[in-house]
């Protein structure tokens, strides 16, 4: 899945033959054997169909995915529309029956219950596809349904396109086969091939989560393992879920038991390697989810080559959060509170979770009043410290603040004031900027926070919200810009962070101010993975409808951004009307 949210690889594709000829285009033909080759006998083609008969019956597994039913369809309708007759069943048959007691003039479509099909999809990863002869049996195999589907395709092009008499003559020797190159070419969980594993969901609660782990190392290496419940588990297996009843011995005494114990943290979640078991595990099917996300982030994206995952003991600080992505320095976050609305004594509990959870370096808030600041920032204290609270009158609260981790940077300078181009009768629409300085002696930077201005019908004001309120957001990062520049001035050429709620899309003129400013965007920069084609701004509790973002992070040249997320989590989504977003960057040296 990029997703955006996803994260895609690069398919490259090859397709080869072997003794079977074709004009298809996705075919290479084989040479003329050479004199000396000739002296041997060739091997007796298989007779598929003669006349207008074949006695081959197409089979499917009894439990077929559709797209593998509908490719079997396609198949048989191949076949007669060109006027020959074949059966298609599935491979249901009564318990006991002796395998070698089944035909052998069987083409068998997607993995069935006969070994050679078995057998065939155990090579195939998830994109790639094969077509062979083996022990009279033709098989046709994919590493997927979509894949097998492509295959079924594939043997339509090669063998049904042009018939002479009514005759199909397939070699024996033939093997078609469609490969793809994927990012990790080869993946070991403690020296053992993953294909060696299963998934194993301990409870129904956590089955989408092993689905979705499933996914992200099939994105990432190209196999399929199977999801099973665990009672159809193998010994190598990984764990999705709390281990219950399970046996896994080999973790207990580890953070996977601590999340077990009574009064611990709701959103705690983690991931246990040891002799040979793994275990991702959460309270809940959301946090589980987290934490296959984690395993994804840190151990899958942005591999390539050979990949073992090896030890994993994550500590007791990192339980709590979504780790920063291995090669970043820190995350910077953006987040709209939805201020003092719609049950907040329900919401902020959620929200600080949230926070606690991703452990941002840097916060950049928007509506944070006095009754976030109390409800919200207050218990956060402990990690962080204010750009500015107050604006300068030392009376109004500053509804965008800037929270930064005191533990990693020392503020230079901040301010506040109210944006230029806005409504004036409301405190929300402001500017916050900082410059941070991080104590390890890394770079110093700039970061601003803003809340764009809309023009409401409830103003009462001339102009409307499409036309002169799209002025006024274009005029709002003019602003933003304006301020980096005198920053900079002061302080030399830093770097800079622009966080906020800017309220447009990325068709505004407001977002042609900011790529004019030599800003970028980390849903299009963001080297290992970012998300586009989700909205940020939603009904409490419900996933976004619209499909761009308002909510987003600009940065200046030269800081790498490697991951943006928009966090979609359930109780994210029930914190406030806003997704939060954050990027894991690095600034080089």
């Amino acid at each position: 899945m990029k997703k955006k949210f996803v994260f895609l690889p690069l398919f490259l594709s090859v397709l080869l033959l072997i003794g079977c000829q074709d004009t298809s285009e996705d075919v290479n033909v084989s040479e003329t054997t050479s004199p000396l080759e000739q002296s041997v006998p060739a091997m007796e083609p298989i007779v598929l169909a003669t006349g207008s008969k074949s006695e081959y019956t197409i089979v499917r597994a009894e439990t077929a995915d559709p797209c593998v039913v509908d490719a079997g369809s396609d198949l048989y309708g191949a076949f007669l529309k060109a006027g020959i007759d074949i059966n298609l069943t599935d491979d249901w048959e009564r318990p006991g029956t002796d395998p070698a007691s089944r035909p052998k003039k069987e083409i068998l479509l997607g993995v069935t219950n006969r070994e050679e099909s078995i057998q065939a999809a155990s090579k195939l990863r998830v994109g790639e596809y094969s077509i062979s002869v083996e022990n009279e049996r033709i098989v046709i195999c994919g590493g997927s349904p979509e894949a097998t589907a492509e295959a079924c395709a594939t043997f339509v092009r090669t063998f049904l396109s042009s018939i002479a008499n009514g005759e199909i003559l397939i070699p024996r020797d033939t093997m078609i086969l469609h490969n793809v190159a994927y990012p990790i070419d080869v993946l070991s969980l403690g020296g053992n091939p993953i294909t060696e594993y299963s998934i194993a969901y301990t409870e129904s609660q956590f089955k989408d989560a092993a689905v979705l782990l499933q996914q992200e190392i099939a994105f990432a290496c190209g196999w399929n393992l199977n999801v099973v419940s665990m009672d159809q588990a193998q010994k190598k297996k990984i764990l999705v879920g709390l281990p219950g009843n399970t046996d896994i011995s080999p973790c207990e005494g580890t953070n996977v038991s601590a999340i077990t114990q009574e009064g611990a943290d709701p959103a705690m979640y983690a991931i246990e390697h040891k002799e040979g078991t793994m275990v991702l595990a959460g309270k809940s099917g959301w946090t589980t989810s987290n934490a296959v996300l984690l395993f994804s982030e840190n151990y899958l994206k942005g591999k390539t080559g050979k990949v073992d995952v090896g030890d994993i003991a994550l500590t007791d600080a990192t339980m709590h959060q979504y780790p920063v992505y291995a090669e970043a320095d820190f995350r910077v976050m953006t987040l709209n509170t939805l201020g003092a609305q719609e049950n907040y004594e329900e919401r902020f509990p959620y929200m600080i979770d949230l926070i606690k959870q991703y452990l941002p370096d840097v916060i950049g808030l928007q509506e944070a009043n006095k009754t976030v600041q109390s409800y919200v920032i207050k218990p956060l204290l402990e990690f962080y410290a204010y750009n500015q609270r107050w604006h300068d009158n030392g009376e109004i609260a500053n509804y965008t603040p800037i929270l930064y981790r005191k533990d990693k940077f020392e503020l230079l300078e901040a301010g506040v004031r109210f944006l230029r181009s806005s409504y004036k009768g409301t405190n929300t629409k402001s500017i916050s900027w900082a410059v941070l300085s991080p104590l390890d002696g890394s770079p110093d930077f700039i970061v601003t926070n803003l809340h764009g201005a809309m023009l409401s019908a409830s103003y009462n004001i001339p102009g409307t919200n499409e036309v002169e309120g799209a002025e006024w957001r274009a005029d709002n990062v003019r602003e933003m810009l304006e301020i980096i520049a005198e920053l900079r001035t002061k302080y030399g050429n830093l770097p800079s962070f622009s966080t906020g709620d800017y309220n447009f899309y990325r068709h505004a003129k407001g977002y042609a101010e900011a790529v004019k400013g030599g800003l970028l965007n980390p849903e299009i920069v963001s080297t290992v993975s970012s998300m586009e084609g989700i909205g940020t701004n939603h009904e409490v509790g419900k996933m976004p409808v619209s499909k761009e973002s308002i909510d987003r992070i600009f940065i200046s040249e030269g800081i790498i951004s490697y991951v943006h997320r928009i966090i979609t989590d359930e109780n994210a989504l029930k914190a406030s009307d806003h997704c939060a977003v954050y990027i894991d960057v690095k600034i080089p040296h």
